[in-house]
């Protein structure tokens, strides 16, 4: 195989995780949101069970991002109006946390908004120095950027204040759009604090190397007339969680993000912006992707879901490889 194959299969072994996200996402109406312990999209029996962290709806017409006659037709496509749900579930393993959450937004075929969630979404995490504008607890200034970013690849510092601290953590992120199955897989995986790589990169003055391990997983799918994300995160610490942080995270934390991402996703959309400027710009092709995709989960029906067995798994890389986008050229 030649170099350029073999760092693009690397690639896609890496976000295939991410792929599988989709399967959870076809489950979601299985699961039990109202109980403590229910079952997460995606758990599987015999596995430590989830609990419902946070469970919110908001009303997108407030938020900017649906009018009123966008909100009929999505009440005649989905039954569900404006209102967008976000389910928060977690689980914890004594150093380890999981967290999972699931948001569903109506996005009738035709109004435009599964391209406006899609180049939301994407917009917040490209944009690297307006993280400030939607992450409650990062510095003044957003993360950083260390240099070598594409449309498919971030490398970044992401410094955060956390009850009176002050650490780094140091990431690499992957991105695909794959349009065959109309999904944008993302994965953002922390440097371990023991790597070489923070003597090349040291956090910013004032800040600690984070002793926390964590991967973050995304699944995207715009469908035609709604577009559900799905996220997953790992985390590990050098020591016990305290019960209180874990609270703390799942019942403040991650729904005022939320809550920011939306308001910040929702002024997107306007050209004059800190993101809009950016997103006309489209400096690495980015929401020019998301646009094409948008279209390609316009004609899909239902989320794919994900085949279990292995020899399935192994033909699902195999189609992947060939189909993803430009081959993934950001391997070049």
């Amino acid at each position: 195989a030649t170099e350029e194959y073999a760092r693009a299969l690397d690639l896609l072994r890496k976000l295939e995780p991410a792929r599988d996200l989709t399967r959870g996402a076809s489950e979601a109406p299985g699961a039990t949101a109202g109980a403590d312990g229910a079952a997460a999209p995606g758990a599987a029996a015999g596995e430590r069970p989830w609990k419902v962290g946070a469970e919110m709806k908001f009303d997108l017409r407030v938020l900017g991002l649906m009018d009123a006659q966008t909100a009929a037709a999505s009440s005649a496509a989905t039954g569900k109006g404006a209102e967008a749900t976000v389910r928060i579930f977690y689980r914890a393993f004594g150093k380890r946390i999981q967290i999972r959450i699931q948001s569903t937004m109506p996005t009738p075929h035709g109004s435009g908004l599964s391209e406006k969630a899609l180049i939301g979404w994407a917009a917040m995490m490209e944009e690297m120095a307006l993280w400030d504008t939607w992450h409650p607890v990062i510095r003044k200034g957003g993360a950083v950027n260390l240099g070598g970013q594409t449309k498919y690849r971030q490398f970044r510092h992401v410094p955060v204040s956390i009850f009176f601290k002050k650490e780094c953590s140091l990431e690499n992120s992957l991105v695909a759009f794959d349009h065959r199955d109309g999904v944008l897989l993302m994965s953002m995986l922390c440097v371990h604090q023991d790597d070489p790589l923070w003597k090349q990169y040291p956090p910013p003055a004032g800040f600690a190397v984070t002793p926390f391990q964590g991967k973050t997983m995304v699944a995207v799918q715009p469908r035609r007339d709604t577009t559900v994300f799905t996220t997953h995160v790992e985390a590990e610490a050098p020591i016990t969680i305290p019960d209180f942080l874990v609270k703390w995270a799942v019942s403040w934390l991650l729904p005022e993000m939320t809550k920011r991402m939306l308001k910040a996703a929702a002024r997107c959309s306007d050209p004059t912006g800190p993101h809009g400027r950016m997103i006309v710009a489209d400096k690495f092709g980015t929401y020019a992707e998301c646009r094409r995709l948008a279209q390609s989960g316009a004609s899909l029906e239902e989320p794919h879901v994900v085949a279990r067995d292995e020899d399935q798994q192994h033909k699902l890389a195999v189609r992947s490889l060939l189909v993803m986008e430009e081959r993934f050229q950001a391997a070049k």
